[in-house]
């Protein structure tokens, strides 16, 4: 290069034709060193930066455990989400003639699942302060419907459209309707609870508030996001009944990603119990039971989605003790592997992935932009800092934020 004399048409055409290392090799590269070095995992994390979680409910728990795997520490700490409590929140409600778009009211009404039985529900139309609650996460399926010392568990159907009378924004219109049952399993309908004060219909609900929210927004798609893969180590406390793994769903609609749970237990004696993972992508819907589930007792969940190989995937496994060391763990065995088809699906959402609150205790928070291989499951979830960190859009695993004081500089 040093010896040719090359006019500015040849220079042109060689810089054209030939590439450098880093051209070629550059994005491997930052890869790697990114892998090599797990920046993100062992950043200080503080109160005023953390690369991972957006914002922490003040009052949510994060305990430490001795926790280890092959003598290496696989959890520090765990959030424990039941430490978050539950908020009221009270709504009056009425009905115009003809129905607007603000109105939200309770009607008797044929059951959805079975037309024969009749039962008291909630209307409430596209604008109304219901209906912006849900489409805000604020009310959810398995939130609680109250009255006095009376309790029951909600059920959020919708949002539907093509109402008569309607006077709303859209020529269809849109509503939800709100169910109340006797317990987690909506299967016995009853009346929703509707109390009344000051002659005014009042209905009330205990909901779950969010216990973290991540940096990350949920993307899939068939171009650069084609797969995507969640795992996480959690703990069902005996108590338990419905529990969010995370939540990056929009109700409006209706497009991304949540894995929630409901635990049966068979009596109050026993730890033992069915429980029942609903994981929702778009509106295809993937339930998953596993039966003779033990509470209080540390698993490992897998979920992978592929468009690209147009299959979905579900695992849990139970964490094997040593006997030879009780706080020592040394294998994994599966308790729950299933794989389905699975039909292309898009979102590509604004809102982040956010933690519910709910009775489950959870750590070990991954979300990776790849399939999990079932043969890679024992090493990856036996790890506690992953050397695979440019494949991962979201890691979490539950450590503390640090108050420092801030110092400035003097002159």
């Amino acid at each position: 290069n040093i010896d040719m004399l090359l006019t500015d048409t040849n220079r042109t055409f060689l810089d054209n034709v030939i590439q450098s290392a880093e051209q070629l090799f550059g994005e491997e590269v930052i890869s790697d060193i990114k892998d090599a070095t797990m920046p993100e995992q062992y950043k200080k994390i503080t109160t005023t930066f953390d690369s991972s979680r957006k914002a922490l409910h003040p009052d949510i728990k994060q305990r430490p455990l001795k926790y280890t795997f092959n003598f290496a520490p696989l959890i520090e700490n765990y959030y424990d989400l039941g430490g978050v409590p539950a908020s009221e929140l009270s709504f009056k409600l009425f009905e115009s003639s003809p129905i607007d778009k603000i109105n939200q009211y309770s009607i008797d009404l044929p059951g959805i699942d079975k037309p024969l039985t009749t039962n008291k529900v909630i209307l409430a139309y596209q604008d109304s302060e219901i209906y912006t609650t849900w489409r805000n996460n604020g009310l959810i399926t398995n939130d609680k419907n109250i009255k006095n010392a009376s309790t029951l568990n909600c059920r959020v159907r919708g949002p539907f459209d093509t109402i008569p009378n309607h006077i709303g924004t859209s020529e269809s219109g849109r509503y939800i309707r709100i169910e109340a049952y006797r317990d987690i399993t909506h299967k016995d309908q009853r009346d929703i609870l509707i109390d009344s004060i000051n002659s005014e219909s009042i209905v009330k609900f205990k909901v779950k508030e969010t216990a973290v929210v991540y940096n990350s927004s949920p993307k899939f798609n068939n171009i650069d996001s084609k797969n995507l893969s969640f795992s996480c180590l959690f703990n069902v406390p005996t108590l338990a009944d419905s529990v969010s793994f995370i939540d990056g769903f929009d109700n409006l609609t209706s497009t991304g990603l949540k894995i929630n749970g409901i635990f049966n237990r068979y009596s109050n004696s026993l730890p033992e119990g069915d429980l029942v993972l609903t994981v929702t992508i778009n509106s295809q819907i993937k339930t998953y039971t596993i039966n003779d589930f033990i509470s209080g007792n540390w698993h490992a969940l897998v979920v992978s989605i592929s468009n690209e190989f147009s299959q979905a995937g579900a695992y849990v496994y139970k964490i094997e003790e040593d006997p030879a060391d009780l706080i020592n763990h040394n294998g994994f065995t599966p308790i729950l592997s299933s794989t389905s088809s699975f039909t292309q699906s898009n979102f590509d959402l604004t809102q982040n992935y956010v933690l519910p609150n709910s009775l489950l205790w959870i750590t070990n928070i991954r979300i990776f932009n790849t399939m999990i291989r079932e043969e890679d499951h024992d090493f990856i979830l036996s790890q506690q800092y992953l050397k695979d960190e440019s494949m991962l859009i979201l890691i979490d695993n539950c450590k503390p934020q640090t108050n420092l004081p801030y110092i400035s500089k003097n002159r």
